[in-house]
């Protein structure tokens, strides 16, 4: 293969193995020196290591090592670091079964700490000068398993994302800057040592990728009759989370993903207005729920630049059932928010407010105005499995609602999407009717929904029909 290959310069074989597997670059590096040079260079430029609990990780030592030799480390492009157990195969089998039937059984895992060891390796990240993408995933069993409960789970994530952080932050010679940012499950609790840091700031505002994935802590941990009220903590993280991670990469950011373990925008509220991305292209909502015209409007606000909009099981609220007032006690002129209201308290009074959007105007929106959108990707929940199928819109899953429709809850909403919810004297205008009206009535705006969306397909198809 050596001999194929005499004359072609470096430019060349970097193109060529630029499209090789592993374990093709493996092979490739005992053909020459040559080779092994360029080869070398894509074996490491993406790395991906695993924090252990209370265990000295390979992988960590493994960084060590290859971070002692200058030219390793200036071959890293992205690093991937995964938390305890992300890495750990499923348990599945009669065993994992019953432990399912057992959610509060107690905890005997020990609390998940950093070693010195491991802190040590974490701290070499910093001769990481050409790192341009960095990913972070902690595992949803350490959510649920974890020794320590809440206070432990927050102190080791905590510490681990200063422990990755700190060290970024600190290199002194870059030659390249983060432009990648995915963090998977991230606690849904404020960080103002790492968010308000000027080095953090400066981090975001040079990224043109970033991903959050929120995971709530109590949802996991409390007893089933605590699920759907959220703690102060997680609904202040929810409420600052557009100043903190969103806002200072404002400018420069092309491609936003967001989702939450949870439905969210509504309760709890997360309030966009104040941020506008002038060059955002890709924009991916996981579990969001639309409830008032400015999400529409904001949306709206991005369709010059906005390519690629991509809705993952999101929901238009319909209804919803509040213990107190709905006032603006969040210090915006809107109303229809629920207060915050946490385990505990006393509820007084009872009120009920029925909302206006529907998805065919959230789809003829977009396909009366000018705009680059060149895909729409709308994915929805199937309860076809169960129940006949309603048509192309959906909610979001049955489990994940149940939480926050719990006879337990202080507030809860419910979505246009279940018929069993109908069952009522409420409709959408509030006023009393058969069943069978509301039976139809909802069928028929399944419908108007359906052709709405397919309006917005077609009119997106002759559109890059046009492009090209």
């Amino acid at each position: 293969m050596a001999k194929s290959f005499p004359s072609l310069p470096n430019e060349i074989l970097d193109k060529i193995f630029s499209f090789s597997t592993k374990k093709e670059l493996l092979q490739a590096r005992l053909v020459s020196h040559n080779f092994c040079a360029i080869c070398t260079v894509y074996l490491f430029k993406y790395l991906t290591i695993e924090v252990k609990a209370n265990k000295k990780a390979k992988s960590v030592r493994a960084l060590h090592g290859i971070l002692a030799t200058k030219y390793l480390a200036h071959s890293i492009r992205g690093l991937e670091v995964n938390g305890p157990g992300v890495c750990q195969p499923q348990r599945r089998g009669f065993r994992a079964w019953l432990r399912m039937l057992k959610p509060l059984r107690p905890v005997k895992h020990p609390p998940f700490k950093l070693t010195d060891t491991m802190r040590d390796s974490l701290d070499d990240l910093r001769k990481l000068e050409r790192l341009c993408a960095l990913t972070i995933r902690f595992c949803e069993e350490s959510c649920r398993y974890t020794g320590g409960g809440i206070p432990g789970l927050l102190a080791f994530r905590g510490d681990m994302l200063g422990s990755i952080f700190t060290p970024l932050l600190s290199r002194r010679s870059l030659e390249t800057h983060l432009e990648y940012l995915c963090i998977s499950r991230l606690q849904s609790r404020s960080e103002p040592t790492l968010t308000n840091s000027a080095g953090f700031i400066d981090l975001l505002r040079n990224l043109h990728t970033l991903g959050l994935s929120i995971q709530t802590p109590e949802l996991y941990l409390l007893p089933p009759w605590h699920k759907g009220v959220l703690w102060k903590p997680s609904l202040n993280f929810y409420n600052m989370m557009p100043d903190e991670w969103l806002l200072p990469a404002s400018q420069n950011l092309k491609h936003l993903h967001l989702g939450a373990d949870l439905p969210w925008g509504w309760y709890p509220k997360v309030d966009f207005r104040h941020i506008r991305f002038p060059h955002l292209e890709c924009l991916t909502l996981g579990l969001f729920t639309f409830s008032h015209d400015w999400q529409l409007e904001w949306l709206l606000s991005h369709a010059e630049s906005l390519r690629s909009l991509r809705l993952h099981h999101c929901s238009m609220l319909a209804f919803a059932d509040t213990t107190r007032r709905l006032l603006d006690s969040d210090g915006y002129p809107v109303s229809g928010y629920p207060v915050s209201v946490y385990p505990g308290t006393i509820a007084s009074g009872r009120t009920h407010r029925c909302f206006e959007g529907q998805w065919c105007c959230f789809f003829r929106a977009f396909t009366g105005t000018p705009s680059g959108l060149r895909l729409c990707n709308f994915i929805y929940t199937d309860f076809s499995q169960w129940r006949p199928p309603k048509g192309i819109v959906h909610a979001a899953c049955d489990e994940e609602l149940v939480e926050l429709r719990h006879k337990f809850c202080y507030s809860a909403y419910t979505l246009k999407d279940h018929f069993t919810l109908f069952n009522s004297s409420f409709n959408y205008t509030g006023e009393d009717s058969t069943l069978e009206d509301r039976v139809a009535r909802e069928l028929s705006q399944l419908r108007e929904d359906e052709k709405a969306y397919l309006e917005l397909m077609n009119t997106i198809e002759e559109r890059n029909t046009i492009r090209s």
